[in-house]
């Protein structure tokens, strides 16, 4: 037995025929058989290697992507390689939420049922913050407040206690 064509990078034990491919995907293999007379060849198609979508997506702190793979031997499972923001990640379905540590990077891979791995990064976002943090107004006065990070969903309001002037803000920070 031998590798006749070998796109994959793969090898096969010339005794037995066991024949195991390489790293490379999407390519075919030609195997060959000799037996002193006469010589027999079998194509060998090696699927896709393992992949997992989306690649470098973005997520606010307790946001949600959702992973899936394809390729390799179509059995995955994923997990959080490097967990930064605390995250967590579904291992059947790749239903992912970012912890509540933002400004960091989580690292999910996939792995398939030949133990081959795909990566890919999240970036998660800062968590929400709002400026100024700290104001000073005359009575009667007004200040407008901004908020940035988090989802993008802001809404102002007092804080449990906060409201010792009898004040009042709108949903979108003036005060």
């Amino acid at each position: 037995y031998s590798i006749q064509t070998n796109n994959s990078g793969g090898n096969i034990n010339p005794s037995t025929g066991a024949y195991v491919a390489g790293n490379t995907g999407s390519v075919t293999d030609t195997v060959r058989v000799t037996d002193g007379t006469n010589t027999a060849t079998a194509t060998v198609t090696v699927t896709a290697a393992i992949a997992i979508a989306p690649l470098a997506p973005t997520a606010p702190p307790g946001g949600s992507v959702a992973f899936g793979a394809t390729g390799g031997n179509g059995s995955y499972t994923f997990a959080i390689s490097t967990n930064n923001s605390g995250g967590s990640v579904n291992a059947t379905s790749g239903a992912y939420v970012a912890g509540n540590t933002g400004a960091v990077t989580d690292t999910v891979t996939v792995t398939d049922g030949l133990g081959k791995t795909a990566n890919t990064t999240v970036s998660v976002g800062p968590v929400v913050a709002i400026s100024p943090a700290t104001a000073s107004v005359a009575p009667l006065g007004t200040r407008a407040f901004s908020a940035s990070g988090g989802d993008g969903s802001y809404s102002f309001s007092f804080a449990p206690g906060g409201n010792n002037s009898s004040g009042s803000i709108t949903s979108g920070g003036a005060y």
